[in-house]
């Protein structure tokens, strides 16, 4: 980075993420101690010719695979939601050939987050904890609050 740059594109939305991204790889402290950016990246305007502008506000940079480094394979723009769902922490379940976190399955199967955890970790079994139906709410029926 030792010129000035002569892109134009210094301080725009995708910039930021980049510049972000290589100060990361400078601290590399932490959870990014062994996550660097390829070498390619190094110059941003590889990093926007493979990439592209960032498509939106509610977008930022994600690396498919969290163990990883930034570099075309691995990254993708993506949403909040998306990153979240991404997180190495969350748990994945195998269900019917396909793998999803727990908030994703309860979307998929319109059902709160926290009915399919306690059923997960109450039941142990997947397939029972999405398959079986929801019991309705009892009503009050004494008419008292």
């Amino acid at each position: 980075m030792g010129r000035a740059a002569s892109h134009g594109q210094t301080y725009t939305p995708t910039w930021n993420i980049w510049w972000s991204m290589i100060q990361r790889d400078r601290v590399a402290e932490g959870r990014y101690k062994n996550i660097s950016v390829c070498e390619r990246w190094q110059n941003y305007l590889n990093f926007l010719a493979d990439m592209g502008e960032k498509p939106g506000e509610e977008y930022s940079i994600d690396r498919v695979d969290n163990n990883k480094g930034y570099s075309p394979d691995n990254c993708r723009w993506a949403t909040v939601k998306q990153q979240a769902r991404n997180r190495s922490s969350n748990t994945f379940f195998t269900y019917r050939g396909e793998t999803l976190c727990i908030a994703e399955w309860a979307e998929k199967y319109n059902m709160p987050q926290s009915t399919l955890k306690n059923r997960i970790y109450r039941w142990q079994d997947i397939e029972r904890a999405l398959t079986t139906p929801r019991r309705k709410r009892r009503s009050n029926q004494s008419g008292k609050e």
